[in-house]
């Protein structure tokens, strides 16, 4: 008997680069890899059939994943890996009639997020009712003030500006842990924002080592050179300077972007726990 419903999970680039590094043979495109199984490995496989976006492993021409496909393809930018995989979610979509939901971690959080933008305002808006559930962990894109039903409020958001909003149909849960600077980001008051526009453009790399180079760069690099570029008042410049180092310095020295299945996002559960716990609910029940 088939699943009631579809579940398009979509990892970080980097988790697949990882998997298969440790895979003399890579990984298998669709292999369940990643923060994400803290979800996925809970969930009712009669109600839910889970389909793992490999992206860009399940992108284009070439099989396997991790760094021999990334080479194949040209050793793509964390913003052309990031497309990739909003265009083969978009693709799998288009290829299925029945009703779904979007799961993405880290970046895949920011391909789930851009995705539902269009089921929401933009070209998928002729599906926004088939998809039921879209639940973001991490995303830059995670709007100000989103969050997931009772969950934690958070003064930041998204590291990349994109303040995305809806007023539709989608149960939406945007998953962050506090001081994880990709989805709680205080942009008012630093360059955390210039920093991320800065970087996206560059090699894939993973979030941590993204952040690092982050640092870098503000200290000695080019996103210093950019900000004195803003020609921003001296006093002002300095005082966000500050404090983006010290976001970047709290996100180094405590590492929340990895934690969404080990530390509570609310007393007594984890997001990964509360993500698992919604879906086995309302799965059978839409």
């Amino acid at each position: 008997m088939a699943a009631k419903h579809k579940l398009f999970v979509v990892p970080g680039t980097w988790e697949a680069v990882a998997a298969a590094n440790g895979n003399p043979n890579g990984i298998t495109p669709g292999a369940e890899i990643g923060m994400l199984r803290g979800v996925t490995d809970f969930l009712d496989r009669s109600v839910f059939d889970v389909v793992y976006v490999n992206y860009p492993a399940s992108f284009g021409p070439v099989p396997g994943g991790g760094e021999a496909l990334l080479a194949a393809l040209g050793d793509p930018s964390y913003l052309k890996s990031r497309d990739m995989g909003i265009a083969e979610v978009v693709r799998l979509i288009g290829e299925y009639d029945g009703t779904f939901g979007l799961l993405g971690y880290s970046q895949g959080g920011a391909v789930v997020s851009l995705v539902g933008r269009e089921l929401v305002s933009g070209a998928l808006r002729d599906r926004e009712s088939d998809c039921l559930w879209l639940h973001a962990v991490a995303s830059p894109h995670r709007g100000l003030g989103r969050t997931f039903y009772l969950g934690n409020q958070l003064a930041g958001q998204g590291i990349s500006g994109d303040n995305i909003t809806f007023t539709g149909t989608i149960d939406w849960f945007d998953y962050c842990l506090p001081g994880d600077i990709y989805g709680d980001a205080d942009l008012a008051h630093t360059y955390l924002q210039l920093a991320y526009q800065m970087a996206t453009p560059l090699s894939l790399s993973d979030p941590v080592t993204m952040v690092e180079q982050m640092a870098e760069s503000l200290l000695y690099g080019q996103l210093r050179q950019a900000i004195l570029d803003l020609h921003e008042d001296p006093a002002l410049a300095a005082t966000k300077i500050a404090v983006t180092a010290a976001s970047i310095a709290v996100f180094l020295q405590t590492d929340p972007h990895v934690k969404y299945g080990t530390q509570d996002i609310i007393p007594g559960q984890t997001a990964l726990q509360n993500s698992a716990a919604y879906l086995n609910y309302w799965g059978p029940r839409r």
